[in-house]
């Protein structure tokens, strides 16, 4: 069947990011349009933007009138790279998949079109476009880790662990219920998987310095772990922690050699759904009989861009969805080996900052703490 519609995302695609002079300016992409539209094709522009923001960029642009329709914020309940945005685009248009193309500059763009079965193209014009088109899958995971990266070294630099202001001013207070039920049990061997600077792992290594225990901590960062040694000394437990510098997809986790192990917000940064059952194993693997797993996993997140209002898409490896993430945890710990001990989501939301932006992060977020029974 032969094309008949093109739709376009709008940032970064029909206008660089907050710079819509770009648009008017560039006649390669105006000539295209006025070409397409010349010979029959039918063309639709799908953004993040609210339907309010959309037009008053529209307007800015002085975009000619060559499109048939526009899809806003407001016209979907659910954000790229969910397809529902292109699904109403072509039932508008009155075509299948098979007659439309989707032009478009970010992963979850892409995301989207293959769920709705659309045929995709990356446009590299513009110029916040090429950082954002990925060649491949670890184009984009290398995109996502360096932005992460950037994130976390801000937020190290400029917050004190325990001091008020930021997520790291006190440890998760489901983490440090563990140990209750730990009493009278000396030599805790614990495993912190994304340790990062040591919001949990310090006031854990506190609890079990008297104890005999020890705490490794993982983390990918060099300036994560150094001033998880840092803190380590200021609080005196530096022989209690063992820094690890390692992706912890990557790390070796001992059979049967932890009472404790701890991932709070991680398992959603390795690289894929496989590495994701690979950790999982590996962390049931090494646990010892009676011993714990605490798992805090954030899924279906968002990112909504606080001065414009506009959905971005989310820095994250994988986004698992909620029913996504329970029937991957349920496999990985039945309940003919484990207790289940806590099983619950919350809805989550903080402000971060992206490139100095105030951008409002979003999930619903899993903690799950069990025990091995067997």
């Amino acid at each position: 069947m032969s094309i008949k519609a093109v739709l376009l995302d709008f940032d970064g695609t029909l206008a660089d990011k907050g710079h819509y002079d770009t648009f008017q300016n560039n006649k390669g992409i105006v000539d295209s349009l006025h070409f397409l539209k010349a010979h029959g094709m039918k063309i639709g522009i799908l953004t993040g933007k609210s339907k309010h923001a959309f037009q008053l960029a529209f307007e800015t642009l002085h975009l000619p009138d060559l499109f048939d329709i526009a899809i806003t914020d407001d016209d979907v309940d659910k954000a790229k790279p969910d397809p529902e945005g292109l699904n109403i685009a072509l039932h508008l248009l009155g075509l299948d998949q098979s007659s439309a193309v989707f032009i478009s500059d970010s992963h979850a763009d892409i995301l989207a079109a293959k769920a709705a079965g659309l045929c995709t193209y990356g446009g590299r014009w513009l110029s916040t476009c090429p950082d954002l088109v990925y060649g491949a899958a670890q184009d984009r995971i290398d995109y996502i880790r360096e932005e992460e990266k950037k994130y976390h070294e801000h937020c190290y630099e400029n917050n004190q662990l325990f001091a008020e202001g930021s997520w790291l001013h006190k440890p998760v207070k489901t983490v440090m219920d563990l140990f209750s039920r730990f009493e009278g049990k000396n030599e805790l061997a614990v495993l912190d998987l994304g340790c990062g600077v040591g919001r949990n792992s310090i006031p854990m290594a506190e609890i079990v310095r008297n104890k005999k225990g020890q705490i490794i901590c993982v983390d990918l960062l060099d300036s994560a772990l150094a001033k998880l040694k840092v803190y380590s000394k200021e609080n005196n437990v530096e022989d209690i922690i063992t820094p690890v510098k390692s992706d912890i997809e990557e790390y070796c986790i001992a059979p049967d050699h932890f009472d404790i192990i701890v991932a709070v917000s991680s398992l959603e940064h390795v690289r894929s759904i496989e590495k994701l059952d690979k950790v999982l194993s590996d962390m049931a693997i090494g646990t010892k009989n009676n011993g714990v797993n605490c798992l805090i996993i954030n899924t279906n997140v968002r990112e909504t861009d606080l001065t414009t209002n506009e959905s971005l898409e989310p820095l994250i490896e994988i986004n698992l969805t909620t029913e996504q993430a329970w029937s991957i945890l349920d496999h990985s710990y039945s309940d003919s080996d484990w207790e289940r001990i806590t099983s619950i989501v919350k809805p989550l939301e903080f402000e971060i900052s992206r490139d100095g932006k105030p951008v409002l992060l979003s999930s619903d977020c899993i903690t799950l703490v069990v025990k091995k029974i067997k």
